[in-house]
Formats: C-alpha cells, sequence, structure tokens
C-alpha cells in the first residue's frame, strides 16, 4: 500500500461531509399547520410516495425532532441564539423526487427555499433568513508577547523525498525524517479530522459531532506579492494587541495556477501566493463578547489591505462574510450584488449572472449572498415564462409598428438641415416624405432575449438625428465615412440669424 508522509509544513486537506436540509421562508405570515398540510399535499402529488412516508421527512416546529434536527448541523453558535428566528419548516429529503417535489411545492407555497449547507457555512445564509421563515491549515496562536505559528502539510510521498526537497527549498524550517509520520491516504484523512484518531477504523468518520457549536467569526484574503517585513512585524504587533483573532495562510500554485481562470466559476487561480483566513472562536455568548470579536477581525482585515488583492478585494466563497455586502432584493439588486459577486467570482461573475437570469429569472433560489439577476433580462424571461414567447413577441411587434408610424407622423414638421450648414435658418428644408423610404427592420426577438446572438441592424445611411429644439440628441451609431445631417425642429430654424450653429459631433 502506498506510504503518505504528514509533515509540520504546507497544504492543508479538508474533507466536508454536506447535509441536504431544505429550509422553508415565507415573506408572509401563514399558520404553520396550514402550510404542513399544504406541503404535505403537494408533495404527495409530486412525488410516488405515499403520506405516511412523507410526513417522516417533514418536520414543523411541534415536532420533538424539530429542534435536534435544526441544531444537530449548525456550526456557528452565533445562529442558534433564542432571538435567531427559527423555520416553519424542514424537509429532509431522502431521495431525489424528495428533492424535486421540495422544489415544485415550495414554489406552488411561494415560500423561500433555503439548501442547508455544510460546516463552512459560517454566516448561517442556509439556515437563517431575516424574513420571517418556515425553511487549514495553520494556526496562529499568540502568548502573552510574541506569536507561534503551526504549519501543517500533507506530502503525497515518502518522507525521504520531502525531507530533500525543503533542504533545497526551505532549509530554514530544519525538517527531519523524524519529524514526519507515515501512513496510508486513509489514515491520514482520519489525523486530520483528529491527531488523536491515528489507528482508528475509517467508520470512526461516521460519527458527527452534532450540536456543539461554538461562536465564531470568518473572513478571508488574497495575497498576490509577498508581504514586506515591516508590513508582517506590524501584523504581529496588532495580533498581539487584539489578544485572539488569529490567522490561517492556504499556499496556492501548482496544479491550481495551470486552470484558465475563467474554467470554472471559481476564478482564484495563477498569480495567487495564497488565500488568508481570519478566524476567531470563542465561547461566551454575551453579545458584547461577540461584537468584540467580531471587531477584532474587522481591525486586521483593515490593517491587511495595503498587502493583499485589489480592485476586486478578492474573497473566498467557502468563507462566507456577510461584511463585504449583502443583498436586500429591493430596486438596487444587482448592483448589490455585484459588490460582493465581483470579490467571490471575479470577471466571473457576469457570466453566473447571465446564467442565473436565464434558468431563475424570478430568483426564486437566493439568500443574502446569492448571485442577483439583471432586472431588465430578468423581466424579459419572466413574461415569456407567464405568457408564452409568441404572444409577446406579438405584442412587442405591434408596439414597434405604433411606435414607428408616431415616428413618421412627427417627421412631416420637422425641418432638415446639413451637419456643415451656417445658422440653422439659412439652409433647411422640409423633406417631402419620411427620411427614409422603408422602416428599419428591428428584431424585436433579440431585445427581449438578450442572450440570442442576433445584433440590431446598422441604421440606414440616410437616417436622421433628432434635434429636440436646439440640443441635439447624441447618436451612438456615428461613422466618420457616411454622410451626416441633422433634423430640426421649427423652433431651432427659427433661430436668429447672427447666432452661428455647430451641431454637436455624433461621435
Amino acid at each position: 500500500m502506498p506510504k503518505h508522509c504528514l509533515v509540520s509544513f504546507c497544504v492543508a486537506f479538508l474533507l466536508l461531509l454536506l447535509l441536504l436540509l431544505l429550509l422553508l421562508s415565507v415573506s408572509a405570515s401563514l399558520p404553520t399547520s396550514s402550510l404542513y398540510n399544504t406541503f404535505l399535499q403537494c408533495l404527495t402529488q409530486h412525488t410516488n410516495y405515499p403520506s405516511t412516508q412523507l410526513s417522516k421527512i417533514l418536520y414543523p416546529p411541534n415536532n420533538p425532532s424539530f429542534p435536534t434536527v435544526l441544531e444537530n448541523y449548525i456550526r456557528n453558535a452565533r445562529f442558534n441564539t433564542s432571538s435567531t428566528r427559527k423555520p416553519l419548516l424542514i424537509v429532509t429529503p431522502l431521495t431525489e423526487s424528495h428533492v424535486q417535489g421540495a422544489v415544485i411545492c415550495a414554489r406552488s407555497a411561494n415560500v423561500q427555499l433555503k439548501i442547508r449547507s455544510g460546516g463552512h457555512d459560517f454566516e448561517g445564509t442556509s439556515y437563517v433568513s431575516e424574513e420571517p421563515f418556515i425553511p487549514v491549515t495553520s494556526t496562529v496562536v499568540k502568548g502573552a508577547k510574541t506569536i507561534r505559528a503551526s504549519v501543517v502539510a500533507l506530502f503525497l510521498g515518502r518522507a525521504n523525498e520531502v525531507v530533500s526537497i525543503l533542504e533545497k527549498g526551505f532549509p530554514l524550517l530544519g525538517l527531519r525524517v523524524e519529524n514526519c509520520a507515515e501512513m496510508s491516504w486513509i489514515q491520514s484523512v482520519l489525523w486530520w479530522d483528529d491527531d488523536k484518531n491515528l489507528g482508528a477504523k475509517p467508520e470512526i468518520l461516521l460519527n458527527r459531532d452534532v450540536n456543539d457549536a461554538r461562536f465564531l467569526k470568518r473572513k478571508s484574503d488574497y495575497v498576490q506579492r509577498a508581504i514586506p517585513r515591516d508590513g508582517l512585524e506590524g501584523l504581529w504587533k496588532i495580533m498581539i494587541q487584539l489578544g485572539k483573532t488569529g490567522l490561517v495562510f492556504n499556499p496556492y500554485g501548482g496544479r491550481m495556477a495551470e486552470i484558465p481562470s475563467d474554467a470554472t466559476a471559481f476564478p482564484h487561480r495563477k498569480g495567487n501566493l495564497f488565500k488568508m483566513q481570519y478566524s476567531v472562536t470563542w465561547d461566551d455568548p454575551s453579545p458584547a463578547a461577540a461584537q468584540n470579536f467580531i471587531n477584532q477581525t474587522r481591525t486586521l482585515y483593515s490593517y491587511m489591505t495595503p498587502f493583499v488583492s485589489q480592485n476586486p478585494r478578492s474573497a473566498f466563497l467557502n468563507y462566507r462574510d456577510l461584511d463585504i455586502g449583502v443583498n436586500t432584493f429591493g430596486s438596487n439588486s444587482f448592483q448589490e450584488g455585484e459588490v460582493y459577486g465581483s470579490k467571490y467570482f471575479n470577471d466571473n461573475f457576469e457570466r453566473l449572472v447571465m446564467v442565473k437570469t436565464a434558468v431563475d429569472p424570478q430568483n426564486f433560489f437566493r439568500n443574502e449572498q446569492s448571485i442577483p439577476v439583471r432586472p431588465v433580462e430578468a423581466l424579459s424571461y419572466a413574461l415569456q415564462e407567464e405568457f408564452g414567447a409568441d404572444q409577446l413577441f406579438q405584442s412587442a411587434e405591434h408596439l414597434a409598428d405604433e411606435i414607428l408610424r408616431i415616428t413618421y407622423s412627427i417627421f412631416s414638421s420637422l425641418k432638415v438641415c446639413s451637419k456643415t450648414s451656417s445658422p440653422l435658418s439659412s439652409q433647411c428644408w422640409s423633406p417631402p416624405n419620411p427620411p427614409f423610404s422603408t422602416p428599419p427592420i428591428i428584431s424585436f426577438r433579440s431585445v427581449l432575449n438578450p442572450f440570442q446572438q442576433n445584433p440590431l441592424p446598422p441604421l440606414p445611411h440616410n437616417a436622421l438625428l433628432l434635434w429636440r429644439h436646439s440640443n441635439p440628441l447624441r447618436s451612438k451609431r456615428s461613422h466618420s465615412s457616411l454622410p451626416s445631417v441633422i433634423v430640426a425642429s421649427e423652433a431651432a430654424s427659427r433661430a436668429p440669424s447672427s447666432r452661428k450653429s455647430r451641431p454637436e459631433s455624433s461621435s
């Protein structure tokens, strides 16, 4: 069996077991018993299971098991207090049809659905809602006046190999073979979970420590240039002053850096030296303690500003941090989402918005930091879904005909002037007909479907710029080689002859 070496340096290894737990949240008041009955009936209709079986996966608040099911996998005690809003219903699906049915029924009942995350849901976004609702690894330890750093790593190979590598690349570490512990890969997983597990059977990993959450706060950063010595010394001083907040550094590079940043949604690839986690955990349940420790992370985060990535200041999605922005889902929802979305996903954010808008235009699947939708495109998709694409396109084309008809009628009261003319009143004339013989054909299907690769056709060469009183509207379709004319209103054409008119360039 291949052997692997655990040493005191390098990359952290982490196993994350996810529990699929659906929490439903409601934006309006709804009796729990009514919701439970409605949801159970809906699930029965949309799955092949009888209600007697489905009732075993639905937990209303009056079910004796409700507190246990909710609290067992909460990993941050900050969101497990008496004042924390509790779900009105918990669904624990066992099959794919249960999941599908839960989505359909949540939407049918007009309730918000949240999918329970694993241990990295540091901000409780998968099981907490502000609305009424149903539903690495190095550690830095501070002493009195010093900083102590521990580095932990998994090396896939033999002890003498890693010692040889580090003698050349990091001789100051002084790593020796006796510092290494060789073991199989699965034993390294047990060690990583708890160093007391060495020699235990792998089945011990199934024993989850439920309902053992502590209070915590996490933040993240990416470092792309080496932090100078004075920066590090200042960092140690700040950490000593704060007293408890620690840092976790995860080195990047290797195979990770070979994958293009736009190959997946995860963008933090080449160019990043390491990821930083700001970490603090405490046991005091008082609000004052929470505020103190949260402020510690913010103070350290502020100090690190000059040394980390910029424009945007990137963040790691799995270290969810509501400090960098939240979405209230109001009129500025997209702009709010862009703040945190660009930090988590960099240039990939826009592509994720396109997918989200196309797949979920009504933003049914959402949380405080979910991908937003583009309002106009989302409305287009929602209208198509509600009324049907063909009917919607016919209505839009009818409206376009009316707009063009009115536009042509306006042209009869306009005068045309040469762009290079003197005062407008001196070289203007009334067009006998509309400025172009046939209206430009505009594909309203392209307007309604922004992802269709059919750009609008160019305007004809003699298309005119509308002039409102004496202020020309700038054209976005200019070309220096094309003849350029301006349409002026009667009021503009009666301007005093002594006034020189210099129409703005359309560029």
